[in-house]
């Protein structure tokens, strides 16, 4: 199961009874640092347009949390980062 909220964003599971909730991403912290900064800008560049290394999980670069990985999270990285956009979604 998914669950999702404009704050957090993370599939559940139920083992026995009880739900089981993995560690959330850190959107736009492209290469897994944990921060967001010019690097994560850099990398996801080099991963979308010069056949650079993917993020792992994918899912960090997915800054707005719709499963698509394309220019809008792009954009909005750069707008959170340098114009006080907003932050990214999940956790």
């Amino acid at each position: 199961s998914k669950f999702s909220s404009n704050a957090i964003s993370y599939d559940v599971a139920i083992e026995s009874g009880k739900v089981l909730i993995p560690n959330c991403l850190m959107r736009g912290d492209v290469n897994g640092d944990s921060s967001i900064n010019l690097s994560d800008l850099v990398a996801f560049i080099a991963y979308s347009f010069n056949n650079g290394t993917a993020p792992s999980p994918i899912g960090l670069a997915d800054f707005d949390c719709n499963d698509v990985i394309n220019l809008q999270d792009i954009v909005l990285l750069v707008a959170y980062m340098f114009e006080d956009g907003l932050p990214p979604c999940g956790c």
